[in-house]
């Protein structure tokens, strides 16, 4: 019977189940904007174990994003991104003006120590989840 049950037990250990996730939805140039929201509300307590205000760092992201040189920036990155006749390099260096001051807002509010980790979430995609499920209930 114990043999059966170590059987039995290394039979079920040595199983594993391998995941692959292919999503149907295409990212925005610009859905990096909210994607930094949604790394700053979560790591709200900027590395301290004490629980702080969760929505202070949001915020904070918020308003300066929703100053009137941001907004400037961002407006005239969209028009660019809209208008037929401007061509690919022109695109990605508006893109690439707005994604520096975004990140750079969210650093200068974040701990130095996850600068690096806010940029490896960012480019994977870890929120793009979220962030298309707030689109589809917007829609």
């Amino acid at each position: 019977s114990l043999i059966l049950l170590t059987q039995c037990l290394h039979y079920c250990m040595s199983r594993h189940i391998a995941v692959q996730i292919h999503a149907p939805w295409r990212r925005h140039p610009l859905d990096f904007i909210v994607e930094i929201a949604e790394f700053l509300f979560d790591n709200n307590n900027n590395g301290s174990p004490q629980p702080t205000n969760h929505t202070g760092l949001f915020w904070r992201y918020v308003d300066e994003m929703c100053l009137p040189s941001s907004i400037q920036a961002i407006d005239e990155t969209i028009n660019i991104l809209n208008s037929q006749d401007k061509i690919k390099v022109d695109k990605d260096d508006a893109v690439n003006k707005i994604r520096t001051l975004s990140y750079g807002i969210a650093t200068s509010l974040l701990s130095e120590s996850l600068h690096s980790l806010m940029d490896t979430m960012i480019g994977l995609g870890h929120y793009a989840p979220t962030i298309q499920f707030f689109h589809s209930i917007a829609a």
